[in-house]
């Protein structure tokens, strides 16, 4: 029964695919994906980008071949057929970033596929990814996060409870560096919040994140006028119809604000993590303090912050968190 639950959940993420791969093959994606979302814990949206990267690179296979392509034809796939793939994506423009992406995805797959003794084909090992450029990260000043307070808290909505939720998801966002879907899937069982949160983030590893009490009061005044059901496993953050609450709501609701603010579009709900971990850097916090925060398997990820520009961090950004 679980087993069908999943599959109907990862059938949208398979459908623009049926035209273009053999139902072999499509056994197998849907498997891929099963072990993506269900057994390494990765979230929705990079479920997502991987399903946009097999869609691209079946479409060209099956253009490159012309049929439908199958599990046999990935067996006997060829190092020049896939330079050609990457060939192919860098005519029509692809930036190096969405080209690293697009093979690691691949890699991914085949990995997958060999280990599970699917195919025996380690062609696509041999391909080297574009090179990326450094992305650093790209956080709001202390100014522009209080001027998007500011916005969100006289944001013309009908419903009280409405700004309320906003504010409490921006004060969650800003003040503990949590990513958009490890808010999202908050649950009142860790209501009332005292001075932490424990949060599951990528891999479904857990950490324990400090919370001032600031946000616990902004969290708690939106749960005393929300109007949707109170229990343990029912979320924090609602939908307007009383769902959870959905990331692209949130993201449309950042590009109003950020349109109106005229803020760069690097002013998304991620560059408040962003913000969060260069605040406490500026102010002194170590790197393994805010890896830990931050949740980073890595501390090279976390090290990008320390290896942007100094004067530009102390120039633009204030000397302490301005929540602390």
């Amino acid at each position: 029964m679980v087993k069908s639950i999943e599959k109907n959940y990862i059938k949208p993420y398979t459908v623009r695919l049926n035209k273009i791969v053999k139902n072999d093959l499509l056994s197998e994606i849907n498997n891929f994906f099963d072990w993506v979302l269900f057994e390494k814990g990765l979230a929705v949206n990079t479920l997502k980008s991987y399903s946009n990267d097999l869609t691209i690179f079946f479409l060209f296979l099956s253009d490159f071949l012309g049929k439908e392509i199958s599990k046999d034809d990935l067996e006997k796939i060829t190092l020049m057929e896939l330079r050609s793939y990457l060939a192919k994506r860098k005519k029509d423009g692809s930036i190096n970033a969405s080209l690293a992406r697009s093979i690691s995805t691949i890699k991914s797959f085949f990995k997958f596929l060999n280990k599970n003794k699917v195919i025996s084909n380690t062609n696509i090992f041999q391909l080297r990814s574009p090179k990326r450029k450094n992305n650093f990260p790209k956080p709001l000043s202390e100014n522009e996060a209080k001027s998007f307070e500011n916005e969100i808290n006289n944001y013309n909505q009908n419903e009280c409870w409405l700004v309320k939720r906003d504010i409490a998801l921006f004060f969650i966002l800003y003040g503990c560096g949590l990513r958009i879907d490890e808010a999202l899937q908050l649950n009142q069982n860790i209501l009332p919040i005292k001075d932490s949160i424990k949060v599951i983030g990528k891999g479904k590893k857990e950490r324990l994140i400090p919370v001032l009490p600031v946000i616990s009061e902004q969290v708690q005044s939106y749960m005393d006028n929300c109007p949707h059901k109170k229990s343990p496993e029912s979320p924090i953050f609602y939908g307007k119809y009383g769902k959870r609450l959905n990331p692209g709501v949130v993201q449309r609701k950042f590009r109003e604000v950020r349109k109106k603010l005229d803020l760069p579009k690097s002013a998304t709900p991620h560059s408040l993590r962003h913000s969060f971990a260069t605040h406490l850097m500026v102010k002194g916090g170590d790197l393994r303090t805010i890896q830990e925060l931050l949740g980073h398997s890595s501390l090279s990820t976390t090290q990008l912050y320390a290896e942007a520009d100094n004067d530009y961090l102390y120039k633009v950004h204030s000397s302490k968190h301005p929540r602390a």
